[in-house]
């Protein structure tokens, strides 16, 4: 029999400590996931180095967008370029074979090497950015190879000179740039490009969306000869990913996410006994 005027002194119900339990074990599971997604960004990307002279060089980043040896990089990496040659995070070395399409107002080019089986990174959309998104930028900044680094999304369209360029806070350098932009679910979303050097600036760096590479990336490297053929990058407007790419994407989302997946689930399962525990509870009875 319920006393009423008078609240009712209760042992501590453990089912309370679900929601809590739960949140415990996602932590660990999501920080593996992301630090997972990193490893794989990380054998994907490249250290360039270029010949433009006997005397003069280059050195830049890039990532492996696909298996057959198609690089994404920044154009003023590889422009001049007379012969150069990428390395992995296992050190393996491929010389690169020719500049497959370059551009120098969205500063992106698109290289070629020979390979075949080689890690890549899932290529994300740059319309669908958000400020204030985490990010990670990778690449070898003043010579320190496969360097990560993180940070947010300042601003997702900051147009210079008419061209879009994304704002990001993850501190890049020299030798930072044509390496790649990618988000936690380990997709690339822009190509680092440049920052701005002044006294008083800080993080104020730029990666060109990977949008406007998209189309390229359709392009048949075979199909392609000489060193530096003409831009095919007829305009700076963004491009909607075509939709065999958007179901790509779909398709991985489940295998790549499995861990985020699994808690969301343990979660809405959980719901319904919570929910009837709390409307079964006397707690609140007086």
């Amino acid at each position: 029999k319920r006393r009423r005027g008078t609240i009712q002194e209760q042992s501590p119900k453990l089912w309370l400590c679900v929601p809590i339990l739960l949140a415990v074990l996602s932590h660990p599971i999501l920080a593996q996931s992301s630090i997972q997604r990193i490893q794989e960004a990380l054998a994907a990307t490249v250290t360039i180095e270029v010949n433009i002279s006997e005397i003069e060089g280059s050195r830049g980043s890039g990532f492996v967008q696909s298996s057959d040896g198609v690089i994404v990089t920044a154009a003023h990496v590889v422009n001049g370029m007379k012969s150069g040659r990428v390395r992995f995070q296992n050190g393996r070395e491929i010389k690169i074979d020719r500049i497959i399409a370059i551009d120098d107002d969205t500063d992106l080019a698109v290289i070629k090497v020979s390979g075949s089986n080689l890690p890549t990174i899932p290529v994300g959309d740059s319309d669908r950015i958000l400020a204030g998104q985490d990010i990670h930028a990778i690449g070898a900044p003043l010579g320190l190879e496969f360097t990560v680094s993180e940070g947010i999304v300042s601003n997702p369209t900051r147009v210079m000179d008419g061209i879009r360029w994304i704002q990001i806070t993850a501190p890049v350098s020299p030798g930072n740039s044509g390496g790649p932009v990618i988000t936690l679910e380990g997709q690339v979303i822009g190509v680092v490009s440049f920052g701005r050097d002044h006294e008083d600036a800080q993080n104020l760096n730029f990666a060109a969306p990977i949008n406007y590479v998209l189309e390229t990336l359709s392009v048949s490297p075979e199909s392609t000869s000489g060193p530096t053929p003409p831009s095919i990058f007829e305009s700076p407007a963004i491009e909607e990913p075509n939709s065999e790419q958007d179901g790509e994407l779909g398709g991985s989302y489940l295998s790549e996410n499995w861990g985020f997946i699994a808690v969301l689930l343990m979660i809405l399962i959980s719901l319904p006994f919570i929910a009837k525990r709390v409307s079964n509870t006397d707690y609140w009875d007086v």
